[in-house]
């Protein structure tokens, strides 16, 4: 079952998701995060998981200068639009990886390859 965002604790899941993204913030050369919203399985009930992400993005916003940042829903080419231009406008470099990615694991005893 998904559990619902409410007045209850609308505030306090908001505190945890900014404190989350600050947290990742320290691994991004930008100020702009990439966070997937998601996985395979989560969207068997999608109108309540965007309900509630929806009320997140809302108060976060609606009280940005309290959290520190903004938040939205954005694609893929709109997030790598965003950091193009401001590692552009800052001067700021990314290190290349040239060596391989797979197999891939995700925890002790799950590994992919052929993606």
């Amino acid at each position: 079952d998904v559990p619902q965002v409410n007045g209850n604790n609308l505030r306090r899941r908001c505190e945890l998701l900014v404190q989350e993204l600050k947290r990742r913030r320290t691994s991004y050369r930008t100020n702009h995060l990439l966070v997937p919203f998601g996985d395979d399985f989560k969207f068997i009930k999608a109108a309540q998981q965007f309900y509630n992400m929806d009320q997140l993005l809302a108060h976060i916003n609606d009280n940005a200068a309290d959290f520190g940042v903004t938040i939205q829903y954005s694609t893929l080419s709109e997030y790598f639009d965003a950091v193009h231009a401001e590692a552009a406008a800052n001067a700021i470099t990314f290190p290349v990886y040239a060596g391989d990615f797979y197999p891939y694991a995700d925890n002790s005893d799950s590994y992919w390859t052929g993606y």
